[in-house]
């Protein structure tokens, strides 16, 4: 279960690296956003080592952002660099992977940031429709999606909350 703390922590820390990418382009170092792209990427990663059935579901979210347009700043090309490259090298080794749950992930993710766009109603705006997904998923008895989900949310939105009462 330690992977819910080590999924707070990775929300806290892509906030962060969403925060530090929003920066003017003179008020940025390359160091910094590598360091932050490293740090968030290792957080995210270090989850799948502790619980391989999330591994989907963060690979998921990966793709699905990656098709969306999402991965636009240094930190977060390293983060996800990271993370598919250790996900790539763990089925390569020949850990398997649900695809189905991959799939459904994948295009559950590239909803959430896309449909805001074309869509301007509140409820599309809250981008709940991976949170949803995953809590289908406890109703097969996989419940580390939707636990993961809500410790990642629940650090995304306290560094939300914190930058803005900076």
């Amino acid at each position: 279960m330690i992977y819910i703390a080590i999924a707070f922590i990775s929300g806290m820390m892509t906030k962060i690296a969403d925060n530090y990418s929003e920066l003017e382009r003179g008020k940025k170092f390359w160091v910094n956003s590598a360091l932050i792209g490293l740090l968030y990427g290792s957080a995210i990663v270090s989850a799948v080592f502790l619980n391989q059935e999330l591994m989907p579901l963060i690979a998921g979210i990966v793709v699905g952002n990656a098709f969306a347009g999402k991965v636009d700043a240094l930190e977060h090309i390293i983060a996800v660099s990271i993370i598919l490259g250790i996900i790539a090298m763990q089925i390569q080794s020949g850990i398997s992977v649900e695809f189905t749950a991959l799939a459904v992930f994948s295009v559950s993710a590239f909803a959430d940031e896309t449909l805001p766009f074309f869509i301007k109603h509140k409820a599309v705006k809250l981008r709940l429709i991976t949170p949803i997904v995953a809590l289908l998923y406890a109703v097969l008895h996989i419940y580390s999606y939707a636990l993961y989900i809500i410790a990642f949310d629940v650090g995304y939105k306290i560094i939300a909350k914190l930058s803005k009462t900076l």
